[in-house]
């Protein structure tokens, strides 16, 4: 499947995610990207951040893992990072990250990028915690969000491989 392909069967799942996804060719330009990601990266549309290079606008402060996100979308190597710092525009945030390659007849054509911003989201639950206490229907309601994200994901994540 082609990277054109690819976004076309999975727009609707990237652009409904909460988490920031961007789609990304062999030498990691961003050919598709969500809502999300838009503002993670801080672009105001997001045609301006299509055709950028992923690793110009997005630093990690850790060089193993802008080396494993290349070798995402150019050797096939899936791989979950957990709690990398990073920039995203002028901001410092701790991010967790999902990159897996998009194959076209077993060929390596691009791969795919989810981020989860952990530091405010780190934040947000302290404070949320701390102030509120949840009733067993709000406990609820949140795996079940939790669960509709995962299979999100899982859907994402099937769809790049075939």
């Amino acid at each position: 499947m082609s990277l054109e392909e690819f976004v076309k069967k999975s727009q609707f799942v990237i652009d409904h995610s909460i988490d920031p996804v961007a789609v990304l060719d062999t030498s990691g330009t961003i050919i598709y990207l969500n809502q999300p990601m838009k503002t993670f990266l801080g672009f105001r549309s997001k045609n301006r951040a299509i055709g950028l290079k992923i690793h110009e606008v997005f630093k990690l402060n850790d060089k193993t893992a802008e080396h494993r996100i290349k070798d995402s979308y150019t050797q096939g190597d899936s791989f979950k990072l957990h709690e990398i710092p990073a920039t995203s525009g002028e901001r410092k945030v701790r991010v967790s990250i999902h990159c897996a390659p998009i194959k076209e007849n077993g060929e390596i054509v691009g791969g795919y990028t989810t981020l989860r911003d952990t530091s405010s989201e780190f934040l947000v639950q302290a404070k949320y915690h701390k102030v509120i206490h949840l009733n067993e229907t709000q406990k609820i309601e949140i795996e079940n969000l939790q669960d509709r994200v995962k299979k999100l994901q899982t859907t994402l994540r099937k769809a790049a491989y075939r």
